[in-house]
């Protein structure tokens, strides 16, 4: 239980910071090559000391990621990191649709 708890509480400390990369990496990298991508995402994590940062991991479970390669989708990180980037900017669309409908409203 310490062990877990001792983890959960590091994770914590690292959320604001996956939570930077995470962003940098959709709104930066979301049209580059996969080269360019490991390259620039590989410093930002020295930039920030965070040698353990994995955008697919941070975003997407094991799960979601198996469903999608049970369905067709390639196995290659590109593609993975493709999916992500797609999924997250669907809620950001989503939510602003959603705003402007409750604001008319209103």
């Amino acid at each position: 239980m310490y062990l877990q708890l001792a983890e959960l509480s590091e994770d914590l400390k690292q959320l604001p910071v996956n939570s930077l990369l995470a962003a940098a990496f959709i709104t930066y990298l979301s049209y580059a090559p996969e080269d360019v991508r490991q390259s620039l995402m590989a410093e930002w994590q020295d930039l920030f000391g965070m040698k353990n940062f994995s955008f697919t991991s941070f975003l997407g479970s094991e799960k979601d990621q198996l469903q999608w390669l049970s369905e067709g989708l390639p196995s290659d990180q590109l593609s993975v990191q493709n999916a992500l980037i797609i999924l997250q900017v669907m809620v950001v669309i989503i939510n602003m649709l959603w705003l402007n409908v409750c604001i008319t409203v209103v």
